[in-house]
């Protein structure tokens, strides 16, 4: 019972995630990475990061003032195995540095193929084996 409420927690995240960057129709690969349409629109109290390309955009408290966006990837297990892979995209906070790591914002990117077979239970994505 304790995993499949973690479970349900975890797809709760995904699909906010999915849903904050928007979903429309992909090929069954995501993009791969390239340099994409990204600005930062600033305000009194909080500053947006707009991705353009993608199709979404994030609040943020005026404290992540001169953050930066880094590009990486995600991969979906089955039985041990990657079944999926797709782009992650991660709004870091301008604070964060090896000495002093701060946890960044990761925005999963899927195609709707993906995100269907996810809901279905074909695959997995987490730091923890199921």
């Amino acid at each position: 019972m304790r995993h499949a409420a973690w479970r349900l927690r975890a797809s709760r995240l995904v699909l906010t995630l999915v849903l904050a960057a928007g979903c429309k129709r992909a090929p069954q690969e995501a993009p791969p990475a390239a340099p994409e349409a990204a600005s930062a629109v600033h305000a009194d109290s909080v500053i947006e990061y707009r991705n353009t390309a993608l199709g979404f955009g994030v609040t943020l408290p005026r404290s992540w003032r001169g953050f930066s966006v880094r590009d990486s990837s995600w991969s979906g297990d089955s039985s041990g195995v990657t079944v999926a892979k797709g782009r992650k995209v991660v709004v870091v906070h301008p604070d964060a540095t090896a000495e002093h790591p701060r946890q960044g914002i990761p925005i999963l990117v899927f195609t709707t193929e993906q995100w269907n077979r996810l809901r279905a239970d074909a695959w997995h994505i987490g730091a923890a084996p199921i």
